[in-house]
């Protein structure tokens, strides 16, 4: 008895052999193309998991850095802090504690009497911390102070004024940035704008402030 021929449409195709086989071809097909991107793959994830890494390690330096320089600034050793801040501000200036650092170079500066590498420091902090730093009230504080150390007096005064007129008249410091913008403005001779910062004084003062800005404006006036 012949065998009946079986024709091609007589065959069921399966599907999962006909996509590995499709598969297998278009591998062999683009071997090249298909190991490059493997490769590709595998170091792109490898370069995000070294950088994730680096940074990790990175911010612990800083921090083991900034700890020291914290130390001897705490211990009064500002040449020694000094030296400490600025390394961390220049080698880790994208990083927060760099930005941070910045201040407190200032403030270093500002004790070694330093004044015009203090106004650089505060003012590099600033432009970098932006308007929501921490210590802007501070940094313009030392500002202030270290134009008075050079008897820019008129530049301190402007300081402390326009800081005086960004600040939150709650905060404990206010009273004092007026009174500080009047004394400055005293030095400069201009009697009147430092009385009108006396007299703001005089409205919220307590205590020895209040004392003080009383005999100020009964010996001016």
């Amino acid at each position: 008895m012949a065998k009946k021929r079986l024709r091609k449409k007589d065959f069921k195709e399966d599907h999962l052999v006909t996509i590995a086989l499709k598969t297998s071809n278009f591998i062999q097909k683009h071997f090249t193309q298909v190991i490059s991107g493997v490769v590709i793959l595998v170091a792109a994830i490898g370069i995000i998991l070294f950088t994730a890494n680096a940074r990790r390690n990175t911010a612990a330096e800083a921090e083991q850095q900034q700890a020291l320089a914290m130390d001897q600034f705490m211990l009064r050793n500002y040449r020694a802090a000094s030296t400490t801040f600025l390394t961390i501000a220049d080698r880790y200036s994208s990083h927060k504690v760099g930005v941070v650092s910045m201040y407190f170079l200032g403030e270093c500066y500002l004790a070694l009497y330093r004044y015009q590498d203090a106004i650089d420091a505060y003012d590099r902090y600033l432009r970098r911390a932006g308007e929501e730093a921490p210590f802007r009230v501070a940094a313009r504080i030392g500002k202030a102070y270290s134009h008075e150390g050079l008897t820019q007096f008129q530049a301190a005064a402007e300081e402390l004024e326009d800081l005086a007129d960004t600040m939150d008249p709650g905060d404990v410091r206010y009273a004092n940035v007026l009174f500080s913008a009047g004394l400055f403005y005293e030095e400069t001779g201009d009697v009147t704008r430092a009385l009108g910062f006396y007299d703001k004084v005089a409205e919220i003062a307590t205590g020895p402030l209040k004392s003080r800005v009383d005999v100020k404006m009964a010996l001016l006036k």
